[in-house]
């Protein structure tokens, strides 16, 4: 695929409010296969529907046949990308399913697989790779050279972090390793080059419990001059104790999330300068339960958090909620920036769960004998990251090196904009705030 940059759609002047149209495919005739011989449907970038006619070289806001116009969803459904091709024609890929169509998949009213030929529809996997499940960084990186690229890995003292960075650095990359604890991350950049002694590494301090960290650490990698290729968004915590940070927020919002959002929002300028950049952020299945009582995400608790309804797991998994949110609406509002969020595995023999409880102790030395390695965990960072097969390709979720499907509230367009405006407020608030100190 050429690119993924929104598709040049031209359409006559807007006759009707959008909130007035009805919905496309649901009345007789609203299919794509009803549109007569040389009809085409397309869609604008705000979702409405218009038909353009190639045998009179026109274009219609009304249905040819039906004659009533129509609005659709602004936003392609999960695993749905938009391409254009060598020819500079626009292709739909739906990632999960694996097939490719030259017809928007929303006026498709039928899964795209069981429409005929002459409408584009053909198997199709971008993502074709032969990667196995056990494959590890290394493997993912195999002849490939990052010479020339840098990249930034938060968390990269130990584990995950340690890993993605000793990979991507071993392969030419240019790695700084974003640390709150500055002896551990000495300690990780000499390992790296010990084992690699062309590699180029280095160390700089970065707290996400601290947004004046963050600030301060972007100021010090703006001021330096250089690009940026890559950014893993991986460190992370789960505390079992009911935490502040000295921002007033709840530790596992402000670390795994917040400091996150903060810390893309100041690089993503310089980000966007580089050739097909990249973001990966570090999520988990446990987004699927942010709530003891509820799938959905509580916002307003995230904002004001308190101690008698503190649940740690909880807490934990509505941060790597907000994670895969982040992802999706990064794709949505700097779709040049590839970024994907990766569920690592889980119960992987990394720091994560040294404070936690005995049963989940327990829980990580009984499942070990199934668990991944973090070499194997780490693949699908650096898949994301640096692999040749995913450039262009962004808002997914991934299990490692393969296309999954996150839960319907990570798939929410408009609890992801919530949360963008929310987090924004936030760190507003705070700034104001360091402006009175």
């Amino acid at each position: 695929m050429a690119s993924s940059e929104e598709a040049d759609v031209r359409s006559p002047p807007y006759p009707d409010p959008l909130e007035s149209l009805p919905y496309w495919g649901h009345g007789p005739g609203e299919d794509i296969t009803s549109l007569p011989a040389g009809w085409e449907g397309r869609v604008t970038s705000e979702g409405r529907v218009f038909f353009i006619d190639h045998n009179e070289r026109e274009t219609h806001w009304s249905h040819p046949v039906t004659k009533m116009k129509y609005r659709v969803q602004s936003h392609l459904s999960y695993g749905w990308q938009l391409f254009k091709d060598e020819d500079d024609a626009v292709v739909f890929v739906d990632h999960l399913e694996g097939v490719c169509s030259k017809v928007d998949p929303r006026l498709l009213n039928r899964r795209a697989f069981d429409f005929p030929e002459e409408y584009g529809i053909r198997s199709f996997n971008p993502l074709q790779h032969r990667l196995k499940p056990y494959s590890t960084a290394d493997d993912v990186l195999k002849d490939i050279s990052l010479q020339g690229k840098v990249a930034i890995v938060t968390g990269a003292n130990s584990g995950l972090g340690y890993e993605t960075a000793r990979s991507l650095a071993s392969h030419g990359a240019h790695v700084i390793l974003a640390c709150r604890d500055r002896g551990r991350g000495a300690t990780a950049v000499n390992l790296i080059q010990k084992s690699h002694p062309r590699a180029k590494v280095e160390h700089r301090d970065l707290d996400l419990a601290s947004l004046r960290s963050v600030r301060l650490f972007s100021e010090f990698f703006i001021a330096s001059g250089l690009s940026l290729d890559i950014l893993v968004c991986n460190a992370g915590l789960l505390e079992p104790s009911f935490t502040l940070t000295e921002d007033g927020l709840e530790s596992h919002f402000a670390v795994n999330y917040l400091g996150h959002f903060y810390l893309i929002n100041l690089l993503k300028d310089i980000l966007s300068k580089s050739t097909l950049p990249r973001i990966v952020i570090v999520s988990s299945e446990s987004h699927w339960y942010p709530s003891p009582k509820s799938t959905k995400l509580e916002l307003q608790y995230l904002k004001n958090p308190n101690r008698e309804n503190y649940n740690y797991f909880a807490a934990y998994g509505a941060s790597k909620l907000c994670c895969i949110l982040l992802m999706q609406e990064l794709y949505r509002r700097h779709p040049l920036i590839c970024t994907n969020a990766v569920h690592p595995g889980n119960f992987l023999p990394t720091g994560l769960l040294r404070r936690t409880n005995c049963m989940y102790k327990l829980l990580r030395i009984t499942a070990r004998p199934f668990t991944s390695s973090v070499a194997q965990a780490a693949s699908g960072i650096v898949f994301c990251g640096a692999h040749p097969v995913m450039e262009g390709v962004s808002g997914l979720y991934m299990y490692r090196c393969s296309v999954a499907e996150p839960s319907g509230e990570a798939q929410s367009h408009g609890t992801a904009a919530a949360l963008w405006d929310l987090s924004t407020q936030i760190i507003r608030d705070k700034m104001t705030q360091w402006g009175k100190d």
